[in-house]
């Protein structure tokens, strides 16, 4: 009788010992494929980057290149920045009436 305890005892902790290394072996294999995705989103972050950073270029290059086309004399400087001045009025007071028309719909 006292064999068969041992022996009953040794399947408990041999199962135990397999549940263990089982419990190791997904905890393994769950580590991994969480450190796969966070390597997929990184490398998707860096190329969102790298594609907003060449947007970014373009865009400047396009600056620079319509600061080089300017018009030399300050007249015309003045009279695009009047006219874009007045551009911006006209708008500002259209979005002023379509604000008022809304607020009267609403009542």
């Amino acid at each position: 009788m006292h064999c068969k305890c041992i022996r009953k005892q040794g399947d408990q902790l041999h199962f135990s010992f397999l549940f263990s290394f089982l419990n190791v072996k997904v905890f393994m294999v769950l580590l991994r494929v969480s450190l796969i995705l966070k390597v997929e989103f990184v490398r998707g972050e860096a190329e969102r980057q790298r594609l907003q950073r060449e947007e970014l270029e373009m865009e400047l290059e396009d600056v620079r290149h319509q600061m080089l086309t300017l018009p030399s004399s300050g007249s015309n400087i003045w009279k695009v920045a009047e006219d874009r001045s007045l551009d911006l009025k006209r708008f500002c007071s259209h979005l002023n009436v379509c604000r008022c028309i809304k607020s009267l719909v609403k009542c």
